[in-house]
């Protein structure tokens, strides 16, 4: 299977807390700055073959059989606005080739979200009008 990697903004809601979700980063030293042009994936599209393989266990014990690992590299300029930012990978999965025969093929795809902080102090201004 061929995954194509590729960025995509996240929704400006992501940096909106409520009362049941807890974040580690402060929502009003969320910034708007697009990302996009920062994030470098060096190889893409990726391929899976299910003969490569491996189990990840994840901190909060969740289990992972993962088929490949991908990079992302974050090319942040020195003029960045400080504060967080925040983007995504989508993950675009396409089979091959198409075979013949009853088999059932599960793809579950989810999008990778990153949020990372730009140090300086993060100074937010705007105008509310009527």
């Amino acid at each position: 299977m061929l995954v194509t990697l590729d960025y995509i903004p996240v929704h400006q809601d992501l940096f909106s807390k409520t009362e049941t979700e807890r974040y580690t980063f402060l929502a009003a030293e969320a910034s708007q700055e697009d990302v996009g042009s920062w994030v470098e994936i060096p190889r893409n599209p990726l391929l899976l073959s299910p003969a490569k393989s491996k189990v990840v266990y994840l901190a909060g014990g969740g289990v992972v059989k993962a088929n490949e690992e991908a990079d992302v590299i974050l090319h942040i300029p020195n003029n960045a606005d400080p504060g967080y930012h925040a983007g995504s990978i989508s993950l675009n999965p396409q089979l091959a080739s198409r075979g013949s025969g009853t088999g059932v093929t599960t793809i579950a795809v989810t999008r990778f979200v990153f949020v990372f902080r730009v140090s300086g102090e993060a100074r937010r201004q705007g105008e509310i009008t009527a």
